[in-house]
Protein backbone atom coordinates (compact mmCIF):
# COMPACT_ATOMS: atom_id res chain seq x y z
CA UNK A 1 0.00 0.00 0.00
CA UNK A 2 1.38 3.42 -1.37
CA UNK A 3 0.60 6.66 0.08
CA UNK A 4 0.93 7.49 -3.55
CA UNK A 5 -0.89 5.32 -5.47
CA UNK A 6 -4.52 6.52 -5.66
CA UNK A 7 -3.83 10.26 -7.19
CA UNK A 8 -7.07 10.44 -8.86
CA UNK A 9 -10.35 11.87 -7.29
CA UNK A 10 -13.65 10.23 -7.13
CA UNK A 11 -15.44 12.33 -9.70
CA UNK A 12 -19.26 12.03 -10.99
CA UNK A 13 -19.22 14.59 -13.45
CA UNK A 14 -15.05 15.62 -14.54
CA UNK A 15 -12.49 13.67 -16.53
CA UNK A 16 -9.48 11.89 -15.80
CA UNK A 17 -6.93 14.16 -14.25
CA UNK A 18 -4.57 11.56 -12.61
CA UNK A 19 -1.67 13.11 -15.00
CA UNK A 20 -2.16 16.42 -13.61
CA UNK A 21 -2.20 15.36 -9.92
CA UNK A 22 0.76 13.24 -10.71
CA UNK A 23 2.47 16.73 -11.02
CA UNK A 24 0.91 19.00 -8.54
CA UNK A 25 -0.04 16.30 -5.86
CA UNK A 26 2.11 12.72 -6.10
CA UNK A 27 5.34 14.11 -7.20
CA UNK A 28 5.36 16.17 -4.27
CA UNK A 29 4.65 13.41 -1.75
CA UNK A 30 6.74 11.21 -3.10
CA UNK A 31 9.85 14.13 -3.13
CA UNK A 32 8.91 14.55 0.35
CA UNK A 33 8.54 10.77 2.13
CA UNK A 34 11.38 9.43 -0.55
CA UNK A 35 14.09 11.42 1.08
CA UNK A 36 16.34 9.62 3.70
CA UNK A 37 14.58 9.70 7.38
CA UNK A 38 15.69 7.59 10.96
CA UNK A 39 12.30 5.50 10.62
CA UNK A 40 11.82 6.09 14.08
CA UNK A 41 8.15 5.71 14.22
CA UNK A 42 7.91 2.67 11.57
CA UNK A 43 9.87 0.91 13.57
CA UNK A 44 7.55 1.75 16.58
CA UNK A 45 4.55 0.30 14.69
CA UNK A 46 6.61 -2.87 13.91
CA UNK A 47 7.20 -3.06 17.61
CA UNK A 48 3.27 -2.51 18.18
CA UNK A 49 2.53 -5.42 16.40
CA UNK A 50 5.09 -7.44 18.06
CA UNK A 51 4.10 -6.25 21.69
CA UNK A 52 0.30 -7.56 20.43
CA UNK A 53 2.08 -11.04 19.65
CA UNK A 54 0.95 -10.65 15.91
CA UNK A 55 2.69 -11.62 13.23
CA UNK A 56 1.25 -9.56 10.63
CA UNK A 57 0.45 -9.58 6.54
CA UNK A 58 3.80 -7.59 4.97
CA UNK A 59 1.12 -5.36 3.55
CA UNK A 60 -0.82 -4.49 6.60
CA UNK A 61 2.61 -3.92 8.73
CA UNK A 62 3.44 -1.68 5.79
CA UNK A 63 0.17 0.19 5.49
CA UNK A 64 0.34 0.91 9.02
CA UNK A 65 3.39 2.50 8.63
CA UNK A 66 2.86 4.18 5.91
CA UNK A 67 -0.15 5.91 7.66
CA UNK A 68 2.15 7.32 10.78
CA UNK A 69 5.08 8.34 8.23
CA UNK A 70 2.21 10.08 6.00
CA UNK A 71 1.09 12.25 8.61
CA UNK A 72 4.20 12.86 9.83
CA UNK A 73 5.76 14.28 6.77
CA UNK A 74 2.98 15.96 6.53
CA UNK A 75 3.17 18.02 9.79
CA UNK A 76 6.54 18.74 8.78
CA UNK A 77 5.72 20.24 5.43
CA UNK A 78 3.42 22.30 6.92
CA UNK A 79 5.88 22.94 9.76
CA UNK A 80 8.75 24.27 7.71
CA UNK A 81 6.32 26.68 5.80
CA UNK A 82 5.63 28.26 9.78
CA UNK A 83 9.02 28.14 10.45
CA UNK A 84 10.16 29.88 7.49
CA UNK A 85 12.42 26.95 7.05
CA UNK A 86 14.99 26.15 3.80
CA UNK A 87 15.71 22.74 4.34
CA UNK A 88 14.01 19.39 5.57
CA UNK A 89 16.59 16.26 5.41
CA UNK A 90 19.00 17.56 3.60
CA UNK A 91 17.07 19.13 0.49
CA UNK A 92 15.27 22.18 0.01
CA UNK A 93 11.90 22.68 2.04
CA UNK A 94 8.69 21.38 0.07
CA UNK A 95 7.58 25.50 0.00
CA UNK A 96 10.70 26.64 -1.25
CA UNK A 97 10.91 24.43 -3.95
CA UNK A 98 7.35 24.07 -4.73
CA UNK A 99 5.80 27.75 -3.43
CA UNK A 100 3.50 27.89 -0.34
CA UNK A 101 0.63 27.21 -1.50
CA UNK A 102 1.24 23.48 -3.38
CA UNK A 103 3.46 22.96 -0.26
CA UNK A 104 0.22 23.22 1.94
CA UNK A 105 -1.81 21.19 0.01
CA UNK A 106 0.24 18.61 -0.06
CA UNK A 107 0.98 18.77 3.61
CA UNK A 108 -3.01 18.64 4.45
CA UNK A 109 -3.56 15.72 1.93
CA UNK A 110 -0.99 13.60 3.48
CA UNK A 111 -3.02 14.18 6.65
CA UNK A 112 -6.52 12.80 5.17
CA UNK A 113 -5.36 10.22 2.86
CA UNK A 114 -4.05 7.90 6.22
CA UNK A 115 -8.23 7.86 6.67
CA UNK A 116 -8.80 6.20 3.46
CA UNK A 117 -5.75 3.79 4.06
CA UNK A 118 -6.95 2.24 7.13
CA UNK A 119 -10.82 2.13 5.22
CA UNK A 120 -8.58 -0.09 2.72
CA UNK A 121 -6.32 -2.49 5.39
CA UNK A 122 -10.00 -4.97 5.97
CA UNK A 123 -9.19 -4.82 9.51
CA UNK A 124 -12.62 -5.88 11.59
CA UNK A 125 -15.09 -2.78 12.26
CA UNK A 126 -14.09 -2.51 16.21
CA UNK A 127 -10.05 -2.01 15.28
CA UNK A 128 -11.19 0.37 12.21
CA UNK A 129 -12.41 2.39 14.73
CA UNK A 130 -10.28 2.54 17.37
CA UNK A 131 -7.97 3.58 14.75
CA UNK A 132 -9.85 6.14 13.25
CA UNK A 133 -10.55 7.74 17.07
CA UNK A 134 -6.49 7.03 18.17
CA UNK A 135 -5.89 9.41 14.97
CA UNK A 136 -8.52 11.76 15.03
CA UNK A 137 -7.01 12.37 19.19
CA UNK A 138 -3.32 12.37 18.27
CA UNK A 139 -3.71 14.81 14.91
CA UNK A 140 -6.36 17.08 17.17
CA UNK A 141 -3.64 17.35 19.95
CA UNK A 142 -0.45 17.82 17.73
CA UNK A 143 -2.73 21.00 16.58
CA UNK A 144 -2.66 22.41 19.90
CA UNK A 145 0.79 21.74 20.41
CA UNK A 146 1.48 23.85 16.92
CA UNK A 147 -0.29 25.93 18.55
CA UNK A 148 1.68 26.43 21.47
CA UNK A 149 4.41 26.66 19.30
CA UNK A 150 3.97 29.14 16.39
CA UNK A 151 1.27 31.32 18.63
CA UNK A 152 3.37 31.60 22.06
CA UNK A 153 6.72 33.01 21.76
CA UNK A 154 8.76 31.32 24.52
CA UNK A 155 10.27 34.26 25.81
CA UNK A 156 7.11 36.49 26.51
CA UNK A 157 6.02 34.03 29.41
CA UNK A 158 7.28 33.96 32.77
CA UNK A 159 10.29 32.05 34.11
CA UNK A 160 7.71 30.33 36.12
CA UNK A 161 5.20 28.83 33.06
CA UNK A 162 8.31 28.01 30.72
CA UNK A 163 8.81 24.46 31.80
CA UNK A 164 5.12 23.55 31.52
CA UNK A 165 4.49 25.62 28.41
CA UNK A 166 7.34 23.55 26.72
CA UNK A 167 6.87 20.14 28.24
CA UNK A 168 3.22 20.54 27.25
CA UNK A 169 4.49 21.61 23.35
CA UNK A 170 6.42 18.75 23.42
CA UNK A 171 3.67 15.96 24.58
CA UNK A 172 1.53 17.26 22.39
CA UNK A 173 3.19 17.70 19.25
CA UNK A 174 5.94 14.98 19.33
CA UNK A 175 4.20 12.71 21.99
CA UNK A 176 1.21 12.28 20.48
CA UNK A 177 2.55 11.38 16.86
CA UNK A 178 4.77 8.82 18.12
CA UNK A 179 2.48 7.00 20.74
CA UNK A 180 0.46 6.91 17.87
CA UNK A 181 3.07 4.71 16.00
CA UNK A 182 2.92 1.76 18.55
CA UNK A 183 -0.76 2.43 19.28
CA UNK A 184 -1.68 1.30 15.68
CA UNK A 185 0.54 -1.67 14.94
CA UNK A 186 -0.62 -2.81 18.41
CA UNK A 187 -4.24 -2.32 17.46
CA UNK A 188 -4.13 -3.72 13.96
CA UNK A 189 -2.43 -6.65 15.55
CA UNK A 190 -5.80 -7.27 18.31
CA UNK A 191 -3.78 -5.93 21.23
CA UNK A 192 -6.47 -6.24 24.35
CA UNK A 193 -7.09 -2.19 25.09
CA UNK A 194 -5.04 -2.27 28.53
CA UNK A 195 -1.61 -3.34 26.99
CA UNK A 196 -2.72 -0.61 24.34
CA UNK A 197 -3.21 1.81 27.10
CA UNK A 198 0.08 1.59 28.74
CA UNK A 199 2.11 1.60 24.83
CA UNK A 200 0.00 4.88 24.35
CA UNK A 201 1.19 6.01 27.94
CA UNK A 202 5.07 5.00 27.28
CA UNK A 203 5.28 6.32 22.95
CA UNK A 204 4.20 9.56 24.37
CA UNK A 205 6.60 9.58 26.64
CA UNK A 206 9.05 8.07 24.13
CA UNK A 207 8.73 10.88 21.72
CA UNK A 208 9.25 13.52 23.81
CA UNK A 209 12.18 12.13 24.61
CA UNK A 210 13.12 12.02 21.11
CA UNK A 211 12.11 15.67 21.05
CA UNK A 212 14.33 16.11 23.68
CA UNK A 213 17.09 14.98 21.82
CA UNK A 214 16.32 16.52 18.42
CA UNK A 215 16.23 20.04 20.47
CA UNK A 216 19.37 19.65 21.56
CA UNK A 217 21.23 18.71 17.99
CA UNK A 218 19.47 21.94 17.33
CA UNK A 219 21.80 23.64 19.47
CA UNK A 220 24.69 22.16 18.28
CA UNK A 221 24.02 21.95 14.65
CA UNK A 222 26.20 19.22 13.94
CA UNK A 223 23.93 17.26 12.22
CA UNK A 224 21.97 19.84 10.20
CA UNK A 225 24.72 22.84 10.46
CA UNK A 226 21.40 25.05 8.55
CA UNK A 227 18.93 24.41 11.28
CA UNK A 228 21.98 25.61 14.30
CA UNK A 229 19.63 27.78 16.60
CA UNK A 230 16.29 27.49 14.55
CA UNK A 231 14.50 27.45 17.74
CA UNK A 232 15.71 29.88 19.69
CA UNK A 233 15.63 32.30 16.71
CA UNK A 234 12.01 31.75 16.18
CA UNK A 235 11.59 31.45 20.14
CA UNK A 236 9.88 28.08 20.14
CA UNK A 237 9.40 26.08 23.06
CA UNK A 238 12.12 24.12 23.57
CA UNK A 239 13.65 21.08 25.70
CA UNK A 240 16.60 23.50 26.53
CA UNK A 241 14.41 26.73 27.43
CA UNK A 242 12.59 24.24 29.69
CA UNK A 243 15.82 23.25 31.20
CA UNK A 244 17.07 26.58 31.96
CA UNK A 245 14.21 27.66 33.33
CA UNK A 246 14.39 25.24 35.74
CA UNK A 247 18.23 25.62 36.86
CA UNK A 248 19.28 29.56 36.57
CA UNK A 249 18.46 32.21 38.91
CA UNK A 250 16.16 35.47 37.80
CA UNK A 251 19.26 37.04 36.53
CA UNK A 252 20.77 34.11 34.82
CA UNK A 253 17.86 33.41 32.77
CA UNK A 254 17.14 37.13 31.66
CA UNK A 255 21.11 37.35 30.39
CA UNK A 256 20.27 33.95 28.84
CA UNK A 257 17.02 35.50 27.32
CA UNK A 258 18.92 38.85 26.26
CA UNK A 259 21.29 37.21 24.40
CA UNK A 260 19.03 34.97 22.27
CA UNK A 261 16.66 38.52 21.55
CA UNK A 262 20.23 39.68 19.59
CA UNK A 263 19.95 36.84 17.13
CA UNK A 264 20.42 36.55 14.35
CA UNK A 265 23.67 38.02 15.83
CA UNK A 266 25.17 34.88 17.24
CA UNK A 267 27.96 36.46 18.76
CA UNK A 268 26.54 37.11 22.54
CA UNK A 269 24.82 33.54 22.45
CA UNK A 270 27.38 31.73 21.29
CA UNK A 271 29.78 33.32 24.29
CA UNK A 272 26.93 32.74 26.62
CA UNK A 273 27.10 29.00 25.58
CA UNK A 274 30.77 28.84 25.31
CA UNK A 275 30.80 30.17 29.47
CA UNK A 276 28.38 28.07 30.40
CA UNK A 277 29.07 23.99 28.85
CA UNK A 278 28.09 22.63 31.44
CA UNK A 279 24.39 23.75 31.14
CA UNK A 280 23.78 21.77 27.82
CA UNK A 281 25.46 18.59 29.78
CA UNK A 282 23.00 19.08 32.12
CA UNK A 283 20.08 19.32 29.59
CA UNK A 284 21.61 15.87 27.93
CA UNK A 285 21.64 13.75 30.52
CA UNK A 286 18.15 15.07 32.02
CA UNK A 287 16.47 13.91 28.30
CA UNK A 288 18.86 10.57 28.54
CA UNK A 289 16.97 10.35 32.94
CA UNK A 290 13.46 10.98 31.30
CA UNK A 291 14.04 8.03 28.61
CA UNK A 292 15.54 5.75 31.28
CA UNK A 293 12.32 6.22 33.43
CA UNK A 294 9.82 5.67 30.58
CA UNK A 295 11.14 2.52 30.00
CA UNK A 296 11.78 1.38 33.43
CA UNK A 297 7.98 2.63 33.48
CA UNK A 298 6.79 0.54 30.51
CA UNK A 299 8.66 -2.10 31.73
CA UNK A 300 7.28 -3.06 35.10
CA UNK A 301 3.70 -3.51 33.50
CA UNK A 302 4.90 -6.18 31.56
CA UNK A 303 4.51 -9.90 32.31
CA UNK A 304 4.78 -11.98 29.28
CA UNK A 305 7.28 -13.81 27.49
CA UNK A 306 6.38 -12.18 23.69
CA UNK A 307 5.85 -8.71 25.86
CA UNK A 308 8.97 -8.78 27.62
CA UNK A 309 10.72 -9.65 24.20
CA UNK A 310 9.28 -6.73 22.49
CA UNK A 311 10.50 -4.85 25.26
CA UNK A 312 14.17 -6.15 24.71
CA UNK A 313 13.75 -4.74 21.20
CA UNK A 314 11.91 -1.60 22.07
CA UNK A 315 15.40 -0.71 24.80
CA UNK A 316 17.46 -1.47 21.82
CA UNK A 317 15.52 1.12 19.66
CA UNK A 318 16.16 3.83 22.74
CA UNK A 319 19.79 2.95 22.92
CA UNK A 320 19.95 3.69 19.29
CA UNK A 321 17.90 6.78 19.51
CA UNK A 322 20.66 8.27 22.13
CA UNK A 323 23.40 7.83 19.74
CA UNK A 324 21.40 9.25 16.30
CA UNK A 325 20.88 12.94 17.91
CA UNK A 326 24.35 13.09 19.53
Amino acid sequence: MNTTEKNSPELLFGGDVSDLLETVLSQPVRSLMDRPSKRIRAQLVELGFEFSGCVPAPELCHGCEQVVEAVHAGSLAIDDIQDGSLVRRGQPTLHRSLGVPLAINTGNWLYFRPLEQVREMGLSADQELRMYRAYHHALLQAHYGQALDVGVPVDSISQSRVYEVCLSSLELKSGMLTSLALVLGAIAGGAEESLVRDLDRFGCAFGIALQMFDDLGNLTGKKEPEKKWEDLKLRRPSWFWAWLSRHLTEGEYRDFVACVQRLPDELRLQEWMESHPDYLKGAIGDAHKHLDLCLDELGAQLTSAIELQAFAKLKDLGGRLRVAYQ
